[in-house]
């Protein structure tokens, strides 16, 4: 039950970044310089605000469920998940 939790939050930061890439990059490129850097502000703080707590919780939930069933595909999916900290906050 752990890994289908961690497969969960794992799909929603998914959706979160396609949603960011698809959708509010181009609008923003629409944009000019001043008002995409202004929206762009927010969004990032906003955007850290969700995705961080997202990459720190399915790598949590994938430990988890690597240390219940020993499978070398949830602590890959953990590991991964982490990857998008330091991204985030980059």
């Amino acid at each position: 039950m752990i890994g289908l939790l961690a497969l969960a939050v794992a799909a929603f930061y998914s959706g979160a970044a396609l949603y960011v890439n698809q959708v509010e990059q181009p609008a923003l490129r629409a944009l000019d310089d001043r008002g995409a850097l202004a929206g762009w502000k927010v969004a990032l703080k906003r955007g850290a605000l969700i995705q961080a707590p997202l990459c720190v919780i399915g790598f949590l939930l994938g430990l988890i469920a690597w240390i219940e069933t020993h499978y070398l595909s949830d602590a890959l999916g953990a590991v991964a998940m982490l990857a998008g900290v330091p991204w985030t906050f980059a």
